[in-house]
């Protein structure tokens, strides 16, 4: 199975070089990022890498987050990278497997299935803005305070290596054959986004989640980064949070069964007409 992640890099000189590292130790096999032609400090970041084969690096001209640019990056992993699975990933934020690695708990999805979702983990600064972020963002909104009313807010996909992807502006994508795995959630996105502050949340908004201070001082320690495969207390507890994303889709789903209600009652209308007609036709017959 090859994992590639598209990437695109706007000012985020500061984290660029530790998201990178961290996703190729979580089981990214390749990095396809595109820079603005300003960037010459994350050009210079991210040489080594390109040196090495693990980083394509593309440079655009203008907004480098327009929607054809993630597109072409995706459509790209997919033709030249031979991609199975494609993550289209922000600077500030790190695809975190509930296994063993990002492979781990992908290659088991079944084929017919070609996006699965991550669920979004939205992380709050405390404190002055120096140091590492990592270091002082430890605390997460909880899901069922943190997340947006649209599934496109409250999860984040990963598709299938697809030459006709299309990658949006809000992150979701259209394959040329679509088949979510839905209500389970085998990834998790832990987002910091700039001048995202604690102001005042009430404690029990918030989560102490230090997993991804751990694992990236792991990962500047010993070079490398291990996952522990959550427990039966710990899928428990996600359990309960993926069913409170779950209800997120509960409008889709109300439209969907009234649509097929309705489908049934037309074909009801149809059919029983139908059938009486053809009984009456077989009585008339006799034996």
């Amino acid at each position: 199975m090859k994992l590639v992640m598209t990437l695109v890099v706007r000012d985020e000189s500061d984290v660029v070089d530790t998201q990178i590292a961290y996703h190729l130790n979580a089981g990214v096999d390749f990095v396809v990022a595109a820079i603005g032609e300003a960037s010459q400090e994350t050009a210079e970041l991210l040489a080594p890498y390109e040196r090495d084969g693990s980083v394509r690096v593309l440079t655009e001209q203008g907004d480098g987050g327009a929607t054809d640019v993630r597109t072409r990056m995706a459509r790209l992993a997919a033709t030249e990278f031979e991609a199975d699975w494609v993550i289209n990933a922000e600077a500030a934020e790190f695809w975190w497997p509930r296994g063993e690695s990002l492979e781990d708990v992908l290659a088991p999805i079944p084929p017919r299935y070609t996006i699965v979702q991550g669920l979004r983990r939205l992380f709050v600064a405390q404190g002055d803005e120096d140091g590492v972020f990592s270091e002082r963002m430890t605390l997460r909104h909880a899901v069922v305070n943190g997340l947006g009313a649209t599934p496109a807010l409250a999860l984040r996909p990963v598709h299938r290596g697809d030459p006709s992807a299309v990658v949006h502006p809000d992150g979701t994508v259209t394959l040329g054959r679509q088949v979510p795995l839905r209500a389970w959630y085998p990834l998790e996105v832990f987002q910091f986004p700039d001048g995202v502050r604690e102001s005042g949340e009430p404690a029990e908004s918030l989560v102490e989640d230090p997993r991804l201070r751990d694992a990236l001082r792991s990962l500047r320690d010993t070079g490398g980064v291990s996952f522990r495969t959550p427990d039966v207390v710990d899928d428990a507890a996600y359990a309960v949070e993926c069913a409170a994303v779950g209800e997120v889709d509960l409008p889709r789903l109300e439209q969907y069964v009234s649509e097929l209600e309705q489908r049934v009652g037309w074909l009801e209308q149809r059919f029983w007409p139908r059938f009486l007609r053809a009984a009456a036709r077989l009585v008339g017959r006799g034996p």
